[in-house]
């Protein structure tokens, strides 16, 4: 289980304090697909990035599996960190490095224990035949493809996804639900994913969090929606969608 218990970020702009995050206390339970939606400066990226530390929040705790992620040594949190994978928006792929090294390149990094191969990773995105391309040479939507690759060979136990459809049309958004959909039943892990898009989060996530000026107003099961939502708001598409 992923706990962030009353968890808050500010920062400073032109001396003006902004808060990202306000007091946010959420539970996501072990192997669920969680979404959290927001419009932009929501907080919702923001609260996706205390889950690997690549923000620390100003307060509150971040519990995952028991673990007090902020009391961490150097040593522990490098090792929490290679269980979780995370999948971005404009897909930080390396330019010069081909696809086959792009997917490996944390393998160089990090010493894991228990990975894919790449060739069942390639084969599992369907990019087989893409092996000794080079980004500039794939579509938008085969970059993802080389993203999520990237993210699954090292068999995380947890997936966090940063807009990972927002670059994309449609189809090729389509595509990326049904990869995450399988990699979700195969490889038996959780995964958060921040998105503005709310058909993705209709067809993906089980439970989808509500972000506004930093604040978590709400959850909603992807089935039934359990609480009020202000009538007319934007937030009132996101329950249409989802009941």
């Amino acid at each position: 289980m992923i706990e962030l218990m009353n968890v808050a970020k500010h920062y400073y702009l032109n001396n003006e304090q902004i808060k990202a995050v306000r007091g946010v206390s959420l539970s996501i339970q072990q192997n669920e697909i969680f979404g959290l939606v927001g419009e932009s400066g929501a907080g919702k990226s923001t609260l996706l990035r205390f889950i690997n530390l690549l923000e620390e929040p100003d307060e509150g705790r971040i519990m995952i599996e028991g673990q007090d992620l902020l009391s961490l040594s150097p040593s522990e949190l490098r090792q929490h960190r290679k269980s979780v994978g995370m999948i971005f928006q404009h897909f930080n792929l390396l330019n010069n490095k081909t696809v086959a090294e792009n997917i490996t390149l944390p393998l160089k990094l990090f010493n894991y224990s228990d990975t894919l191969t790449l060739d069942s990773v390639l084969d599992f995105v369907g990019l087989a035949d893409k092996k000794n391309q080079y980004p500039s040479q794939l579509s938008g939507g085969q970059k993802q493809r080389v993203g999520i690759a990237r993210a699954l060979i090292t068999k995380p136990k947890i997936l966090l996804c940063d807009e990972p459809t927002s670059a994309l049309d449609v189809m090729r958004s389509n595509e990326i639900v049904q990869i995450l959909k399988e990699a979700h039943q195969q490889f038996d892990m959780t995964i958060i994913v921040v998105t503005h898009e709310l058909e993705f989060l209709s067809q993906l996530c089980d439970r989808v969090g509500i972000m506004e000026k930093g604040q978590l107003i709400d959850v909603l099961d992807n089935q039934t929606s359990r609480n009020k939502v202000k009538e007319g708001s934007y937030y009132d598409k996101v329950k249409a969608v989802l009941t």
